[in-house]
């Protein structure tokens, strides 16, 4: 996927859009309308009426303009729930949310399908022909509005609770986690130099843009290395902060400014990150969750153990889907071999996980057991890299464990194995 597809689908994902496709289903049915005429029976071009159809879309569009109110009243209420119970991270998977989203963009979408619709009749833009294939367009959006509306019923009975925030998350994670480990290298060439031997050896390429690394165009890249006869090694991954000044890739000879905005213009980057290649996100918000609910205003250690099981459902997918994919050594699996890119390290990720959650876990048994419980999983798992950071984690935890809970709490962590 190029950046403009990455873009798109980004775009795909606003209310507004959704909303767009109904007022043109409406202004489809004026132009299939006049093509479909002559196939349309006399004798129902006689049943159904300018008047008639009018009169439902009248009733569609008033109704319609009170479920979107309604649900757009509904939907801030739990954003605000995710934001404060959860973490505000959380709050853009569930303005995401496809459900929610194809119930929302539905009922504004009925809404301007119908007012397209009513202002079309009035002014005289459609015939008898035209009327019944508005009103069949009519009972087919009826009938989606029916679907959407019994699905958004379901939805609101879990919208913003906790626990559907942390199945959101998840799921995401759990996509990003298996998109990249697909692609460890993006498809590119592992990335085997150090940072000192990139800048002894290698000239600089840096951006002038400043947030969040969301996505790189590997597609470009490889295109602009093609032109100008280069190398480039990416140093930078989905999710790296940009602050104008890091490199963001080296290139193996000395390049004009034009090609330095090229090799700049791949990277996308925004105020926030995203999960399309950067699973890292999706622990440090699940980490933000169960932090948030072992504070002292809040005393859930229930959520911090849940956040605990997806941390385990999660790097037991890591480990399957970045088990036999740790090298890219294989050429002609390699899609770009003029680019290079390193691959996620796991030390990060269990930073993620761990480093701000654990000082407050430890000061809870229950949390405390389930999370040495977790690690001692992790420490089974035929991957190298998530044994050995398995490893230091467990003996953190237990030097936590020995400062913050009583000895008996912590001869009851010591024999857990």
């Amino acid at each position: 996927m190029n950046q403009v597809l990455f873009r798109l689908k980004e775009t795909s994902k606003a209310m507004w859009f959704r909303c767009l496709l109904y007022c043109l289903f409406a202004l489809v049915s004026f132009f299939v309308g006049s093509s479909l005429e002559n196939y349309v029976p006399e004798g129902i071009k006689k049943v159904i009426t300018p008047d008639g159809v009018s009169d439902i879309l009248k009733i569609l569009a008033s109704s319609m303009l009170a479920v979107s109110t309604f649900s757009l009243g509904i939907m801030v209420q739990a954003f605000s729930a995710a934001a404060s119970n959860a973490t505000p991270r959380a709050t853009k998977l569930l303005m995401e949310n496809s459900t929610a989203q194809n119930a929302l963009g539905s009922f504004i979408g009925a809404f301007l399908f119908s007012i397209v619709g009513i202002i079309g009749i009035n002014a005289k833009f459609y015939d008898e022909g035209v009327i019944v294939v508005l009103f069949v367009f009519t009972l087919i959006t009826i009938f989606i509005i029916v679907v959407m509306l019994l699905r958004w019923i379901d939805q609101l009975s879990k919208l913003g609770r906790v626990t559907d925030t942390i199945d959101l998350v998840e799921q995401a994670l759990d996509r990003s986690i298996t998109k990249r480990g697909e692609q460890p290298f993006l498809d590119a060439n592992e990335l085997d130099k150090d940072e000192q031997e990139l800048k002894d050896n290698f000239y600089e390429v840096v951006s002038n843009e400043i947030g969040y690394v969301q996505y790189i165009d590997l597609d470009q890249l490889e295109n602009i290395a093609k032109e100008n006869y280069l190398k480039i090694y990416v140093v930078v991954n989905s999710g790296k902060f940009l602050d104008g000044i890091v490199p963001i890739a080296y290139v193996d000879k000395n390049i004009d400014d034009d090609v330095i905005d090229c090799i700049s213009n791949t990277v996308v980057v925004g105020g926030n990150r995203t999960f399309d290649q950067d699973p890292r996100y999706g622990f440090i918000i699940l980490s933000e969750i169960a932090l948030r609910a072992l504070s002292p205003g809040i005393n859930d250690p229930g959520t911090a153990i849940d956040i605990i099981g997806s941390y385990v459902r999660s790097i037991m997918l890591w480990s399957k889907k970045f088990e036999k994919k740790q090298t890219s050594k294989t050429s002609e699996k390699i899609k770009y071999p003029r680019v290079y890119i390193s691959k996620i390290d796991e030390k990060d990720i269990f930073e993620d996980m761990y480093a701000e959650l654990m000082p407050s876990a430890s000061e809870h048994i229950t949390v405390s057991i389930r999370l040495k419980k977790s690690l001692l999983n992790f420490n089974k798992v035929e991957h190298k890299a998530l044994q050995d950071q398995a490893e230091l984690w467990l003996n953190k935890l237990e030097q936590l464990c020995q400062k913050n809970l009583s000895d008996e709490d912590f001869k009851r962590i010591q024999k857990i194995n």
